[in-house]
């Protein structure tokens, strides 16, 4: 639901000089999920399986200029399929996990400890802030 609001939000989204444009904005949710989130949830689920200590992650943050690159010529529509397949992928990962499994921990450098459904929310807090910058 949120990847279908984010888009809808694009296609009615203005362009303004010196922001992305709302294709890379989109664009960028997508880069995020299978940069950050995805490997670091299986990261999460393996060190738990593993018995190993809670994984470490540090802040990430794209490079604006690739990022821009990679997306200023897709359209919304195209960005929005990447993103829709991104979370489609993060689903089907969640979809099986166990209870157990749901609280895997990680140690974030700002957020603290974290388990799986706190990172959900993280990723959601995420697509709302850039999706605020597109309805502004």
């Amino acid at each position: 639901m949120s990847a279908d609001r984010m888009i809808q939000s694009a296609q009615k989204a203005q362009i303004h000089p010196d922001e992305w444009a709302p294709a890379v904005v989109v664009g960028h949710l997508s880069q995020v999920d299978r940069e950050v989130w995805l490997p670091r949830l299986a990261l999460m689920i393996d060190a738990q399986r593993d018995g190993q200590p809670a994984p470490e992650f540090g802040w990430w943050e794209p490079d604006g200029k690739a990022t821009e690159a990679a997306f200023c010529d897709m359209s919304v529509d195209a960005s929005g399929a990447q993103l829709l397949a991104s979370r489609t992928d993060m689903v089907m990962f969640l979809k099986d996990l166990t209870a157990e499994q749901w609280l895997a921990k990680a140690i974030h450098q700002n957020f603290g400890e974290v388990t799986i459904g706190e990172i959900l929310f993280q990723i959601l807090k995420h697509d709302e802030e850039h999706r605020g910058s597109l309805v502004a």
